[in-house]
């Protein structure tokens, strides 16, 4: 290589060093950052050219081909050297603009001569380089070369003395320049302004001219016979321009580089020409600052990073453009933003006037700036708010006979509400509103008036089926117009919610539920009162389920075992006491019936411990001579029903079932029973209705569970403690007797014999009396009188052994007491106080008088 090419090359390489030191790194791609811009490398276009088919380079002629046959001869440039010579256009074509790019000055370029003759106008020569795809230009370095110089000592600037760099427009077809080169400037491009190098207000948008100038003012740049234009580092010290300006970026983005030579290094016709050994265009993929690689068989396609696309990342996403686009930047990536399209859209589009991105072509019928709205004939789902399956938009579908016919194809997008016609509802208008019906298209206000009694009518208002026209009556009213009481109602009552009042007639005291519409008087049973039969008339009762009670002690004197305190109100046990039934003993009891019917016959018991065998067996005999029809079924004269009942009992007082019975009122009969087992105390032998007996009378008018549980507690205790049978009693026993029973109380009543307790019959005795006929001294009292009733018996509280005592007054006394009331201790005994019984005095048979003492056991001395 010549001493003087290495200078000439090292003048370029040093001026190459220091653009490419200012321009962006042509290192490796560097990633996309999420929060600035991102740009590909740097590179030279042109080197390796002949890989990419779609970049081209081309000349305006080449020395020594036509017009310039090989035979031309011209001269060097130094005006030393005076020797000629001849052009090879093979070894001085445009290819060696772009051969090996590491020996710069060993090939070049030669154009031909310019001047043709002396003081000639020089012919233009150009050199064009084509991208086809569009680069952001970033700098040019020309090597103009002087052919045969042997001296190094020898400078000669080879650069023509006036020149264009030109870009190559979007239209493909004209050239623009970006500036000129001029030995001087003020001659060459008069009225062009001149580029300062010192300053930084050279703007990139005005176009310039700059001198070349040797060891002048900026002497990096002018080196000998280099061509340099840097945009990025001429316009912009801080070497962001080609990043954050998009008015440069696209000022400098082009397809294609020019240089367009107007006047040659020298105006002697035979020095007139253009020698170039080495041309570099560094540009870089013009991405807009969102990408940091580049594709595609000419290397111009862009990987697009921050949701852009397109070659140049020119454009948002389809979905990204809530945001007007905008280059990426070194301190800001504006990386596109998605467009809040509700799920329905694939592309959006930025209304600036809106300041955000609008959805385009909303699916599912949905619409709207972000697809949230429906459209027409649609209306939001809103069972879609839980569950994302379903569809966000449902049709409006309003119903064409309750719709106003103006808008039936719309309803409000939010509630799917229809327009509805006057007397019409809902929200798709299909259902008539309240006291209308018959919805239909040819009806203007869409449904017909109800015709009914309002009174009776749900809510008090003129109600009707919408679809039949029935009237909806209250629940106690019926009849087409709602103006009548169901049966077993009555009082037909605007105000009253139901309409009409329940008759409410007692199930077993009345012949039916039905009652008078007016009044509400239901229809009893025989001497049965009150509007809804709940009592009996006065003088009348309806006994309880123990409707006939046999108390035992009354049958017999022996085996009484008397408590105190029975028969009392509040009392465990009835009557004076119990009979105590042992293997030894019997029981033997004959009575007339008071009611006629099928009868369980029950035994109240004792038992002294909670798991005893109780066994009871026996019989009931009818007394009279003459037979009778029971229940439908004929009982003959000596008819026997045999009574038994044997189980363990783990109650230590109770009730049991001895068997059933059909009795006829006013007949005799006898129950005797006998005990084989061990002994226990019997309280009361009574009877009472048959379930079966009281199922048949009421007739399913009650709920049958109600009288098995209060039968079964008639059977195990005293009326007294039955809890809310009284009511289920009423009914059951009136059922079965078909009435009330005239009350009978005896003049042994303490008041007229009309009057008895309506529920149970008893009548009010003189004081200690007791049983229905009053005739009867409570436990603690005796001899019944007429006119006073019982006496009490005054039993001596420490003497005896309770307060009972028998009928004509004799207490029960404690060892060695004595008297009715058992008020004396026996002779020669004392201590009645002690309440332990008397003790056998101990007088001293010398000194004392007798035996006797007193009640502290003192004897009477001698």
């Amino acid at each position: 290589m010549h001493y003087g090419y290495l200078r000439h090359f090292l003048s370029w390489a040093v001026a190459t060093a220091i653009l490419l030191a200012t321009a962006p790194s042509s290192g490796a791609a560097q990633q996309c950052s999420a929060t600035v811009g991102c740009y590909p490398p740097v590179f030279d276009i042109i080197e390796d050219i002949a890989s990419f088919p779609a970049r081209t380079y081309s000349v305006s002629g080449t020395c020594g081909l036509d017009p310039n046959p090989a035979t031309v001869q011209f001269r060097n440039i130094l005006s030393s050297d005076v020797g000629f010579y001849t052009c090879d256009p093979t070894q001085n074509g445009p290819d060696k603009l772009v051969d090996d790019q590491g020996t710069a000055t060993a090939t070049f370029w030669q154009s031909p001569l310019m001047v043709t003759a002396t003081g000639a106008k020089p012919t233009p020569q150009f050199v064009e380089f084509r991208f086809t795809d569009e680069f952001l230009f970033f700098e040019l370095l020309v090597t103009f070369f002087v052919p045969n110089v042997q001296d190094t000592s020898d400078s000669v600037d080879a650069r023509p003395r006036k020149m264009a760099i030109e870009k190559l427009d979007a239209d493909g077809t004209t050239w623009t320049p970006l500036i000129y080169l001029a030995t001087n400037c003020a001659t060459a491009y008069p009225g062009v302004p001149v580029f300062d190098p010192r300053s930084v207000n050279n703007p990139y948008n005005v176009l310039h001219c700059r001198n070349h100038e040797f060891a002048g003012e900026d002497p990096f740049l002018d080196v000998d016979n280099l061509v340099s234009y840097s945009p990025g580092f001429l316009y912009d010290a801080s070497l962001n321009l080609l990043k954050n300006d998009p008015a440069a970026i696209a000022h400098f983005t082009t397809s294609g580089i020019r240089l367009y030579i107007q006047e040659p290094a020298s105006s002697v016709p035979d020095k007139s020409y253009v020698m170039i050994s080495d041309v570099l265009i560094d540009v870089r993929c013009s991405c807009s600052g969102h990408a940091s690689t580049c594709g595609g068989p000419n290397g111009a396609t862009c990987s697009c990073s921050h949701n852009t696309v397109g070659e140049q990342c020119s454009s948002c996403l389809a979905l990204y453009n809530n945001k007007q686009w905008q280059i990426g930047t070194t301190t800001n990536s504006n990386s596109c933003e998605e467009c809040s399209c509700n799920g329905f859209a694939n592309a959006c589009s930025f209304d600036a006037g809106k300041d955000h991105g609008v959805c385009t072509s909303c699916g599912s019928n949905t619409a709207g700036d972000f697809c949230t709205s429906c459209v027409a004939g649609f209306y939001i789902n809103p069972a879609h708010a839980n569950d994302s399956l379903a569809p966000y938009c449902l049709p409006c579908g309003c119903s064409p006979a309750g719709t106003l016919p103006s808008a039936l194809t719309t309803c409000d997008v939010n509630t799917g509400q229809c327009a509805c016609k006057d007397r019409v509802e809902g929200r798709d208008c299909s259902v008539c509103k309240d006291t209308f019906w018959a919805i239909s298209e040819s009806k203007p206000l869409g449904c017909d008036v109800c015709s009914c009694n309002a009174g009776g009518c749900v809510g008090s208002i003129n109600l009707c089926d919408k679809v039949t026209g029935r009237c909806l009556c209250k629940p106690n009213v019926q009849g087409d117009t709602c103006d009548t009481c169901k049966t077993a109602t009555f009082n037909f009552d605007p105000n009253n919610p139901d309409g009409c009042t329940p008759c409410a007639c007692d199930p077993g005291a009345s012949v039916g539920a039905a009652c008078d519409v007016i009044s509400g008087q239901c229809t009893c049973l025989q001497q049965i009162g009150a509007r809804d039969c709940s009592r009996p008339n006065s003088g009348f009762f309806v006994p309880k389920m123990d409707m006939m009670v046999l108390e035992p002690e009354e049958f017999t004197s022996e085996n009484v075992v008397l408590r105190s305190g029975s028969g009392s109100p509040g009392s465990t046990v009835s009557g004076r006491g119990f009979v105590n039934l042992s293997p030894i003993n019997q029981i033997d009891m004959t009575f007339t019936s008071q009611y006629s019917g099928p009868m369980t016959v029950v035994a109240r018991y004792e038992i002294p411990s909670s798991d005893t065998v109780v066994v009871v067996q026996g019989n009931l005999d009818l007394i009279s001579p003459t037979g009778y029809t029971c229940s439908g079924q004929a009982v003959p004269s000596g008819q026997r029903w045999s009574l038994l009942y044997s189980n363990v009992r783990f109650t230590l007082r109770g009730g049991v079932s001895l068997g059933t019975v059909c009795l006829n009122k006013g007949s005799v009969y006898t129950i005797r029973l006998s005990n084989p087992d061990s002994a226990f105390l019997v309280d009361t032998i009574f009877l009472m209705p048959s379930i079966t007996g009281m199922e048949t009378a009421l007739g399913g008018r009650m709920d049958l569970a109600d009288v098995n549980r209060c039968a079964q507690e008639t059977m195990d205790q005293l009326r007294v403690n039955r809890v809310n049978c009284s009511g289920v009693e009423y009914s059951a026993v009136a059922a079965f007797l078909g009435g009330a029973s005239a009350c009978s109380c005896a003049a042994n009543a303490a008041v007229s014999s009309s009057v008895c307790d309506p529920t149970s019959g008893a009548c009010p005795c003189l004081p200690g009396a007791l049983g229905p006929a009053c005739t009867q001294c409570q436990v603690d009292t005796h001899s019944f009188n007429q006119a006073t009733g019982c006496t009490a018996c005054g039993c001596n509280p420490t003497g005896s052994v309770s307060d009972t005592c028998s009928n004509s007054g004799v207490c029960d006394c404690l060892p060695n007491v004595e008297g009715f009331k058992c008020n004396v201790c026996a002779n020669e005994h004392y201590g009645l106080a002690t309440g332990q019984g008397c003790t056998l005095c101990q007088c001293d048979p010398t000194y004392s008088v007798n035996n006797n003492c007193d009640d502290a056991g003192t004897c009477t001395c001698k």
